[in-house]
């Protein structure tokens, strides 16, 4: 009976042996058609993102353009705009100054308007 189960176990190991032997070179064989398939599908992407690159690279420049044209004519209405305040103040500044002006001439005509000189200078 040892005998017969020696055999036996040496049959079912060779056999496994052979089974396993081909499950791994299919297994490597199918390991080898997915990285080809994956590489494949990798420069099929690679070409897609190529192809939309360029049209994107295009569209970002002309709107970085269309950007710094506004900013310049934005920084061009600012500086516009101090000096319009600037020049307000400026005017503002001088209107004071004359509105004091003017009435130190008001007051000055009607506090000489009523004034008598003590001395005529008819005769």
């Amino acid at each position: 009976m040892n005998t017969k189960s020696l055999f036996f176990f040496l049959f079912l190991f060779g056999w496994g042996s052979v089974v396993l032997a081909q499950s791994v070179s299919q297994v490597a064989n199918e390991a080898k058609t997915d990285l080809k398939n994956a590489i494949n599908e990798l420069a099929q992407f690679r070409d897609t993102i190529e192809k939309e690159k360029i049209p994107l690279a295009r569209k970002v420049a002309t709107l970085e353009a269309k950007a710094r044209k506004l900013r310049n004519e934005l920084e061009h209405n600012l500086r516009l705009r101090d000096n319009r305040e600037a020049s307000l103040l400026q005017l503002q500044d001088e209107v004071k100054e004359g509105e004091a002006e003017l009435l130190k001439v008001r007051v000055m005509t009607v506090h000489f308007g009523r004034w008598v000189p003590p001395y005529s200078f008819r005769e």
